[in-house]
């Protein structure tokens, strides 16, 4: 399963976004892989066991028109409860 989200930047951040990426507790338990795609080209990705404390990010996306987050969950349990959360700064 994957779960996509789409900002416009346009060009507007200087520098990166930064900040820390994990699970919301009582969710589930699923791993997943977090990738950050600026004008269709792969910026980071980021790999989570559901297990890990939240993970520090850091994008580098200056000049980039639009971003891209998508969540791929690694197990295809159909299990759709689980939810990572996402707290970051446009720099």
């Amino acid at each position: 399963m994957v779960r996509l989200r789409v900002f416009a930047l346009n060009r507007t951040v200087k520098r990166t976004v930064t900040g820390y990426v994990g699970r919301v507790d009582a969710t589930g338990m699923r791993n997943a892989t977090i990738n950050f795609i600026g004008d269709g080209r792969l910026l980071r990705t980021y790999h989570l066991r559901a297990d890990d404390m939240p993970t520090p990010i850091n994008v580098f996306v200056e000049g980039v028109r639009q971003l891209r987050i998508e969540v791929t969950f690694v197990d295809h349990s159909g299990n759709v409860s689980v939810q990572y959360a996402l707290s970051a700064f446009l720099e």
